[in-house]
């Protein structure tokens, strides 16, 4: 049996197959699907994880992949919340005060760096 070679889209030379990264096509070229190894997950976590990925309808695979994306989409869900909190208070703090846009502060910026001297 042939074993077809696997070349690195960027610089077209062999990938070894222990390094071999999965890679899938979009509509901008090549891009990477890294590869995450846990170890030491106790078989009771594992079990769990199994029966939640039954539940969903999807592989162990998937359902530990949407498990990590949901925690990071959670993660700045709550970052955005913190930071429209502080504008609204910072809009509160200033509130009543005249407002230079910040159009034309850029623009003083910008012709104050082009004078000489």
């Amino acid at each position: 049996m042939a074993v077809a070679k696997i070349l690195n889209p960027h610089t077209q030379l062999p990938v070894l197959p222990q390094f071999y990264i999965k890679l899938m096509a979009n509509n901008r070229g090549w891009i990477t699907m890294a590869t995450i190894n846990v170890r030491q997950l106790n078989d009771g976590l594992v079990q769990k994880l199994k029966q939640r990925a039954v539940r969903n309808d999807r592989s162990l695979e998937s359902e530990v992949c949407h498990i990590l994306a949901r925690a990071v989409e959670v993660d700045m869900a709550a970052k955005r919340e913190a930071f429209l909190a502080l504008a609204a208070k910072l809009r509160r703090k200033t509130e009543g005060r005249a407002q230079t846009p910040s159009e034309v502060l850029i623009r003083e910026d910008s012709d104050n760096k082009h004078r000489v001297g």
